[in-house]
């Protein structure tokens, strides 16, 4: 059961607010699913993608 805030703040929120909420939060399963089906921890997978994709000047 949702309180009155909850239902008066979900009425006022813009749709588009709305639509990319939803779209956001199925990224983020997804993104989590593969990571467990790749038993790769979220620390690993961001230690590999700053190795891979961040370039630190020399000297």
């Amino acid at each position: 059961m949702r309180s009155k805030t909850v239902d008066r703040l979900l009425k006022s929120t813009p749709k588009d607010v709305e639509i990319f909420v939803d779209w956001y939060a199925d990224l983020v399963v997804r993104i989590n699913q593969l990571l467990r089906e790749n038993d790769i921890s979220k620390k690993n997978w961001l230690k590999r993608w700053i190795r891979n994709h961040l370039k630190y000047p020399s000297g």
